[in-house]
């Protein structure tokens, strides 16, 4: 068979805006998991646990729960280097791992393409297609300082390629495959990053090795290579009330960093970073729903990769953070600037995480 086009508006049997719905539980409310912009590229490697709890009146619930197939757009709060216009695509399997329902938030709509028409995945790695090569960026506009996708206008004036149903499904599987091998590796990278903060806290903040010591438990006993139970003392001791194994430094944090207090000057490739609750430092336009519209960033500070960032006019842990990117970086000259001693970089984002 030959290919043909259809309108998007053509290809759905639904397309609907999202929900908020209340932070409390009520009556007649169901309670629903949300995926918002800023979840879309943790949903799409597999990972919902950061998906919030909403409660929405039972007929919109209703309406808005999402169906393995669904493809969710985004439709308001792009940024600079990322327009609105994302999609993702609720497999099956994503759908069921879930334990709530789930609907998408107010600022995305989800698509449920007609599959008597097309393809649901070919019609989501198409609309990726548009996105990489900038076609749907088009129709992004700004208002009130939020970036808004003009939905109707795009379905109603692009159109897609369907090829035949055996083609559409031969890209999907493909395209799909890739996909969720990148979710695996995602999937074991966090395994190994929380193998490797359990290891640590074990280790450093609990001091096991050195408590199965004290224990009467020999070297050979520990479980570890001879070289490293070697390391860990039999005894514990005290310095200024502190705890720690025998032996070894006690030390401030203050005594492992020196500060950093150059200015980024007018270098053209600094990037502008802020520090979030995970810990890191990362791009301004790329995690959060404003524009970094500063015209002068001569006064901001230099952050190079390893460097921890600190904003003492803020209380939370969420205002420290380390740089982990291999560029120019440039805070709020608010921030405090840290430079690890050499060799305690990843001891002291370890020590920040824990």
């Amino acid at each position: 068979m030959g290919s043909s086009e259809a309108l998007v508006r053509d290809l759905m049997l639904l397309s609907k805006d999202g929900e908020w719905g209340e932070a409390e539980p009520a009556d007649h409310h169901v309670a629903m998991a949300v995926i918002r912009g800023t979840d879309f590229d943790a949903v799409r490697s597999g990972d919902l646990s950061g998906l919030p709890t909403r409660y929405i009146p039972e007929p919109r619930a209703a309406r808005k729960r999402l169906q393995p197939g669904d493809v969710l757009i985004e439709t308001a709060g792009g940024t600079k280097g990322r327009p609105t216009g994302r999609t993702i695509f609720l497999r099956p399997d994503l759908v069921a791992a879930c334990s709530l329902p789930i609907t998408c938030a107010s600022f995305s709509r989800f698509l449920r393409v007609d599959p008597q028409l097309a393809e649901p995945e070919y019609i989501f790695w198409y609309l990726q297609y548009l996105y990489g090569c900038g076609e749907i960026e088009l129709y992004q506009v700004q208002h009130t300082g939020i970036s808004r996708f003009q939905y109707t206008s795009f379905a109603e004036s692009t159109f897609i390629p369907l090829l035949s149903r055996e083609i559409q499904r031969v890209i999907s599987h493909s395209l799909g495959l890739l996909d969720r091998r990148v979710e695996l590796n995602h999937r074991t990278s966090r395994t190994l990053g929380a193998l490797s903060r359990a290891i640590f806290k074990s280790w450093f903040v609990d001091f096991d090795p050195v408590c199965k010591k004290m224990e009467g438990k020999s070297d050979n006993e520990l479980g570890l290579p001879p070289s490293h139970a070697a390391a860990f003392p039999p005894r514990m001791t005290s310095t200024l009330g502190i705890e720690h194994p025998e032996g070894w430094d006690c030390v401030e944090l203050g005594d492992l960093v020196s500060e950093r207090t150059q200015r980024v000057g007018s270098s053209p490739d600094a990037v502008v970073l802020s520090a979030v609750s995970s810990g890191q430092l990362v791009r301004s336009d790329n995690h959060f729903n404003k524009r970094v519209y500063s015209k002068d960033l001569s006064k901001y500070k230099t952050v190079l990769r390893h460097d921890l960032a600190y904003n003492p006019s803020r209380i939370n842990i969420g205002s420290i953070g380390m740089l982990h990117e291999d560029v120019l970086g440039a805070v709020s000259p608010v921030y405090v600037v840290f430079t690890p001693r050499q060799g305690y970089a990843d001891f002291v984002d370890f020590l920040m995480r824990e």
